[in-house]
Order: C-alpha cells, then sequence, then structure tokens
C-alpha cells in the first residue's frame, strides 16, 4: 500500500493475475507449477512471518527498556549513595553543620589564601554553657536537641561565606574570612544573642540556654606552618576567658 498504493482488493487482483501467469510460463516452458503455494498461502506466510518479525521487534525493545530503566535505577541509587556518602563526609549528621574534618581543611585553605594576600582571617569559637547538666537533667534527647537549635541559631545570622562546623560535643567554630576587629566582635555578639533570644522548648516547657563565645584574628604568616591551628587554640582560649 506505501510503495505502490495498493488497495486490498487491488492486491488480491494482483496476486490472482501473477498466479495465472506464473502458470502460463510453467506450461510454456513444461514447468510444474502445482508445487508452488498459492498466492494466498503465501500472503498468510509472510503475514505469519511478518507477525513473529514483530513481536521479536517488541520482546527485544521491551528489553531494551527495561534495560534503559535498570541503568537510570542504578544510576539514581548511585547518586542517592553519593550523596549520601558526602552528606556523612562533609556535614555533622546530628546538627547539619560542617563537620570538623571538613573545618580543618577549610581553615588550613584560607589560611593559605589569607597568607598570600596578606588578609586577615577570624575564627569564633562557641560553647553551649552548663551543657552537661542539661544532659544530666534532662536527658541526651533534650542535649540533642539543643545542639541543633543552637546550630541554627548560629546559622541565622552568619553570611553565607562563613563557614560554621561542629566542632566536638558542645563547641562549634566559626571561620570568616577578612573580618575587621569590631565586625568580628559584632559577629560573636549577634551569634550569642541570637542563642540566647532563640525560644527553646521540650515538653512544652522553654528552656534558657546561653553560649560562650570566644574570637581571635590574625594575619597568617608565610612561614607560620601552624598558624591556622594557633588561631584556633586563641579563640580557644577566648571562649574560656
Amino acid at each position: 500500500k506505501e510503495l505502490y498504493g495498493f488497495s486490498a482488493s487491488q492486491l488480491d487482483e494482483f496476486l490472482k493475475c501473477v498466479k495465472s501467469r506464473v502458470d502460463e510460463t510453467g506450461e510454456l516452458f513444461s514447468a510444474d507449477t502445482e508445487s508452488l503455494p498459492h498466492p494466498n498461502e503465501l500472503m498468510a506466510q509472510a503475514n505469519e512471518q511478518l507477525a513473529q518479525m514483530t513481536l521479536r521487534q517488541h520482546a527485544a525493545s521491551a528489553q531494551a527498556v527495561a534495560r534503559q530503566l535498570a541503568v537510570e535505577r542504578e544510576k539514581q541509587e548511585l547518586e542517592s549513595k553519593n550523596r549520601d556518602l558526602q552528606q556523612r563526609v562533609l556535614y555533622d549528621v546530628l546538627t547539619n553543620t560542617y563537620n570538623r574534618a571538613f573545618f580543618d581543611e577549610a581553615l588550613q585553605r584560607e589560611s593559605d589564601r589569607c597568607s598570600r594576600n596578606a588578609a586577615p582571617l577570624g575564627v569564633i569559637f562557641v560553647d553551649v554553657d552548663n551543657f552537661k547538666s542539661i544532659n544530666d537533667r534532662h536527658g541526651h534527647q533534650l542535649g540533642d536537641h539543643v545542639l541543633r537549635e543552637v546550630a541554627q541559631a548560629c546559622q541565622g545570622v552568619l553570611r553565607k561565606s562563613d563557614i560554621l562546623a561542629r566542632y566536638g560535643g558542645e563547641e562549634f567554630v566559626v571561620l570568616i574570612s577578612d573580618p575587621t576587629d569590631s565586625g568580628l566582635e559584632r559577629v560573636a555578639e549577634r551569634i550569642r544573642s541570637a542563642v540566647e533570644d532563640r525560644d527553646i522548648c521540650f515538653d512544652g516547657v522553654r528552656v534558657p540556654v546561653t553560649i560562650s563565645a570566644g574570637a581571635a584574628m590574625a594575619i597568617p604568616g608565610r612561614n607560620a606552618a601552624d598558624g591556622h591551628t594557633t588561631l584556633v587554640r586563641a579563640a580557644d582560649s577566648a571562649m574560656y576567658e
């Protein structure tokens, strides 16, 4: 139909004509044409073969689609596992802040940059006041809730360029690039105030939570291999004061 414009009736007529001419040619050359299938039978065989080919093609297509879906699922699973792995590598699971390993790398990287550019680098060290007594009095469930709330309060007043990380236990650190003395002090005060003003409730009762924050800043020297760790120790000391 597509190639020759035949309708079904025209095709039947054509096949009859072919059969007739085959028989005539067979008589002309004394060839036996009786063993040849009838055109209708040939058409039936052709249709059957086409149906089988179509089924095989459909089966192959279905298998290809199934394989593609399996590949897509595997890809999604790998991407999900990769995100989970990255989350565990970079972030603290409890507070969803950066973890100490990431902070140490970022501190080293920023220290090197500031050393090359003679730029200041600041660290704020934060500790939750009386955290042990909170845990002892109300249990670790409240302690974990307090840490999450403190982390959110800190994150809410920081810039996107600042790096907040859980340093360990109830301690957090903030890495601030290119600070000024007054600017670093203002950031530390905003953090302290945000935690104190935050409504932290447990079993319907507000739990007062405060923090202590110490800050230190310096321009890392080119030859000071441990300058960045010295800065953290200085901020930690300031926090204890």
